[in-house]
């Protein structure tokens, strides 16, 4: 059995979020099978895999452009595959009116909806990133702190392993044994 977690990352986030998710797999699921955590721009054969996990940061509410290409352009390719995705953005990092507004369940099914155009899911999450003062304009910055943001790393790592760790059963429950 092969299982990959592909990943865009526009700063690092993602692609640690990814790694920790292949870890978790991997002391789920045994030899013989291999668990690969691979960035998308080096996948070249998507078919080849019984499971994937695919992940991608959230901007302006929707996946980064090279994530959403490549997935509109492997979804065929993923058909016979178990599909999940996650979604890395800062729903919590934003002040607490926006909060109220952005809704981020609401984001959370939004994106699912946006990534079932392309594979049939098994299922989808959004974690919280990490977003740094660095990582934006200083005009931004000003007008971020004036609407109540916060800089931070707010990714939930327990968070991470569990929805990890559900897969994992999931993943071994479906075969009937450990993998």
């Amino acid at each position: 059995m092969l299982f990959l977690i592909t990943y865009y990352s526009v700063r690092g986030s993602t692609k640690e979020i990814a790694e920790r998710i292949g870890s978790v797999l991997s002391t789920k699921i045994t030899s013989p099978s291999t668990v690969e955590v691979l960035p998308m721009e080096q996948v070249t054969e998507p078919s080849k895999y019984n499971f994937v996990i695919i992940g991608s940061p959230v901007h302006n509410f929707v996946w980064v452009e090279y994530a959403s290409s490549w997935l509109s352009t492997n979804g065929a390719a993923l058909s016979n595959s178990a599909v999940w995705a996650f979604s890395v953005g800062t729903p919590f990092a934003v002040g607490k009116i926006a909060q109220r507004v952005l809704e981020s369940k609401e984001e959370e099914q939004n994106l699912a909806a946006a990534i079932s155009k392309n594979v049939k899911l098994e299922g989808h999450v959004l974690f919280n990133g990490r977003f740094l003062k660095s990582h934006a304009t200083t005009k931004f910055n000003f007008w971020w702190r004036v609407f109540g943001g916060k800089f931070g790393d707010f990714r939930d790592w327990e968070k991470i392993d569990k929805w990890a760790g559900e897969i994992g059963d999931t993943i071994v429950q479906r075969i009937g044994k450990t993998v």
